[in-house]
């Protein structure tokens, strides 16, 4: 049996960053948050505990909790935003990243520019500087 690797690991892989650089966002203690959140939704046996992290399936009030425990990390309100699509999806389709880890699942090349570019907006350019990449994802 492999093992798996960490979520902040793969999530570098996946977006094509260094470790590093996802540490400046608090990435790891963002995941932790969101983690604890899905747990409490299983304990009270919510039907989709991953879908209580994700701004259109869950309830006002989940919602309201997990963005009150991501603002503690520091962020601004559109880093927020960011942080909790990133991790939780989006309506528009995108599953999150908390979904796709648990299902093993790879980013398309379109979600990983379409994510390195929303970082970088949000955060700057050391977040995702990092693994040398070629062809059309490296942007």
């Amino acid at each position: 049996m492999t093992s798996r690797p960490s979520f902040v690991s793969w999530a570098a892989d996946q977006l094509g960053c260094r470790t590093e650089g996802l540490a400046l966002v608090h990435l790891g203690a963002a995941f932790d948050i969101v983690v604890c959140r899905v747990e409490d939704a299983a304990r009270r046996n919510v039907p989709d505990p991953l879908a209580i992290v994700r701004n259109t399936q869950s309830g006002g009030n989940s919602r309201v909790a997990t963005r009150t425990m991501l603002k503690h990390l520091g962020y601004n309100p559109a880093q927020l935003r960011i942080m909790h699509r990133l991790l939780g999806g989006s309506p528009g389709g995108w599953p999150g990243l908390l979904r796709l880890y648990v299902a093993g699942a790879d980013l398309t090349d379109t979600q990983r520019r379409n994510w390195r570019r929303q970082l970088r907006e949000a955060f700057g350019p050391a977040v995702v500087a990092g693994q040398e990449r070629r062809g059309p994802i490296a942007s």
